[in-house]
């Protein structure tokens, strides 16, 4: 992201923090706030107040994770199979890298996928889900090498810009770190109970361009890829001008 031209960077990325803090947990910052027990929040509200600050001038990227615990979410997200008669694939994905603060930090993905039919992908007789396997693989492996993390939207648009990939269903996108906590790349943040409450993150990692370092390089992968559309049109040919005749002498 970005702030306007004249505003220092590390006096207003600290007060976009504390703002964030107080849109997101008002009851812990003002008497008489009621606890919101049960509830959810929207990654679209979110993004709305940050853009809505009068110090912010752009977001090029925003990902919104909802943290908990969750000992069996890895084994269910990998024993999903494709259901009997269901229009499209589930195809369970994993990856592993490590961060030097956390650990271990393990990639859970649950993909929900159509194929175009009859396409022939590689050379070794892979199936479309298994091409699409080794293809994130190696996406994540050069990110990691890189020192970057690949996010949901991110892995929609790799999958998106496949040639023999006709529609991306759904996509559950999960980071399990260590001691069992969930990190949920999600649009919706919902309280797993109705006793829970949902409350803002101690850390926000605000990464913050200096004013006119950040050029728009544009994204290929944004739009609907591709599609075939079966239309006959009917065209009325040309008007033919009529010769004029020259007389001559």
């Amino acid at each position: 992201m970005g702030f306007y031209e004249g505003r220092d960077e590390g006096f207003y990325g600290r007060k976009l923090f504390t703002d964030l803090q107080q849109f997101m947990s008002p009851w812990a910052f003002e008497e008489g706030e009621d606890l919101p027990f049960g509830g959810k929040t929207y990654k679209s509200t979110i993004l709305k107040y940050i853009e809505d600050r009068e110090y912010v001038d752009f977001v090029n990227d925003f990902t919104m994770y909802h943290v908990y615990r969750d000992a069996g979410l890895y084994s269910r997200v990998m024993a999903a199979i494709t259901q009997a008669g269901a229009p499209y694939e589930t195809i369970p994905f994993t990856y592993t890298y490590t961060n030097e603060a956390i650990g271990n930090v393990i990639v859970v993905a649950s993909i929900r996928i159509q194929f175009y039919l009859g396409v022939v992908v590689g050379k070794d007789g892979n199936t479309p889900a298994q091409e699409l396997v080794i293809e994130l693989n190696d996406r994540f492996g050069k990110s990691n090498t890189k020192g970057q993390e690949v996010t949901k939207n991110q892995m929609l648009g790799i999958m998106k810009s496949l040639f023999y990939v006709d529609n991306v269903v759904g996509l559950d996108y999960f980071l399990v770190l260590p001691d069992d906590v969930i990190m949920e790349d999600t649009d919706v943040a919902r309280a797993r109970t109705g006793r829970s409450i949902l409350v803002s993150s101690e850390q926000h990692r605000i990464n913050v361009y200096k004013a006119g370092d950040y050029k728009c390089e544009g994204n290929l992968l944004i739009g609907i890829g591709q599609m075939v559309v079966n239309v006959d049109f009917i065209v009325d040919p040309p008007e033919k001008k009529e010769e004029e005749e020259t007389e001559t002498d």
